[in-house]
């Protein structure tokens, strides 16, 4: 039932856990769930306030909360919760469990997006483009060619899942990712999407749905090129790990140990 011995309760989030068919409620003051129609009180705190989630995910027999707190990590069975300390006081976003990795993809209203890897209990935050639009990320979105599909406030980026993998083995690398970058210039009707709410994103056949702040952006990702570069193209600035400008030669070639 429901907490009513505080007027200020409410019913925060309902989800639907896939996996084990419960229907989540988590309210201001409880978080619990209904099972085969009874229902189950997971957590009570008549004191203080419990996170406000807007995404959830499950990845083994823990499940993980986007919350404006931070990301949450919960124990069903003992109703034992914490904050993932790497991310604590971040509004989070947008969880997903990867199917195939030890990992966990989050995004954030304010820092970027990052992976949480329970194994190891530690958190990797990736690059940001030069003009940090992506600190502002609402969802990572994997479509079937493992391109990785990222909505913000200020336009649509992509990058290859294989980099981000290669990122999270090699963190010390400081690797540049390379994101291709879509706005109003490449035909979106908005660069403002939307965030904080599940599902942010929904699937069409082999099409990807979007909300924004104009409507419904609606694309099939395997039809969308690459901005791959051709030959002939003009380089004016080039940087490396440890030096971030390099002057253009007077011979017009770099070269690099």
């Amino acid at each position: 039932k429901s907490d009513t011995s505080r007027k200020d309760n409410r019913i925060c989030f309902v989800w639907l856990d896939p996996a084990t068919q419960k229907l989540w409620v988590m309210e201001t003051y409880q978080w619990g769930y209904f099972y085969e129609g009874r229902y189950y009180l997971c957590i009570h705190s008549p004191r203080n306030k419990m996170p406000h989630p807007c995404y959830f995910t499950r990845k083994g027999k823990f499940i993980y909360l986007a919350t404006e707190r931070g990301l949450v990590k919960l124990d069903e069975a003992t109703g034992h919760w914490s904050f993932i300390s790497q991310t604590r006081d971040m509004e989070a976003r947008f969880v997903a469990a990867d199917p195939q990795y030890p990992v966990c993809w989050f995004s954030t209203y304010g820092h970027g997006f990052g992976a949480y890897l329970p194994e190891k209990d530690s958190v990797i935050f990736f690059p940001q483009d030069a003009a940090r639009y992506l600190s502002s990320t609402h969802a990572l979105i994997e479509d079937s060619s493992r391109n990785c599909w990222l909505p913000t406030n200020k336009g649509l980026f992509r990058v290859q899942k294989s980099l981000l993998l290669h990122f999270i083995d090699h963190p010390g690398s400081r690797d540049i990712l390379h994101y291709d970058y879509f706005d109003r210039q490449e035909g979106l009707m908005t660069n403002e999407f939307n965030g904080g709410a599940q599902p942010i994103f929904t699937r069409w056949k082999d099409e990807l749905l979007l909300s924004t702040i104009n409507g419904i952006l609606r694309f099939s990702p395997g039809s969308i090129p690459g901005n791959n570069l051709s030959d002939p193209f003009f380089i004016d600035y080039a940087e490396t790990p440890d030096h971030k400008f390099i002057k253009p030669p007077v011979n017009g070639v770099w070269e690099f140990d």
